[in-house]
């Protein structure tokens, strides 16, 4: 979480058009934080983002990924298993630094910007 507050404070992200903004952290992070300052500023943050539900299309994408790699002995956590869907159900580009754990799923697009 701090990153998101690192930041707000430098301003060194600065927001894309909409249609280049992708909201894939699950909707309960925000409200881990006791501090309402604190959650005022993460709300902030993430009202820059279009946020893509976990639809009916995504959860086909899940279970066909879960089916596939439980067969092959190396299952992803939950949480990365939708965000993965997701980003597969509207053809886009995961960025992650978890190349871990997403590079197990076939099929899946993904990019690693850490410098």
């Amino acid at each position: 979480m701090s990153i998101i507050f690192d930041l707000e404070r430098t301003n060194q992200l600065n927001p894309l058009p909409d249609k280049d903004l992708v909201d894939l952290c699950p909707p309960i992070e925000p409200y881990q934080v006791t501090k309402s300052q604190n959650l005022a500023k993460l709300e902030r943050f993430f009202n820059q983002f279009k946020i893509l539900p976990f639809d009916q299309n995504s959860a086909k994408i899940a279970g066909r990924i879960r089916s596939q790699l439980n067969q092959l002995g190396i299952p992803v956590g939950g949480y990365d298993l939708q965000i993965a869907a997701i980003a597969m159900a509207n053809e886009l580009i995961l960025i992650t630094h978890n190349i871990r754990e997403f590079s197990r799923i076939d099929g899946l697009k993904y990019e690693d910007w850490e410098i």
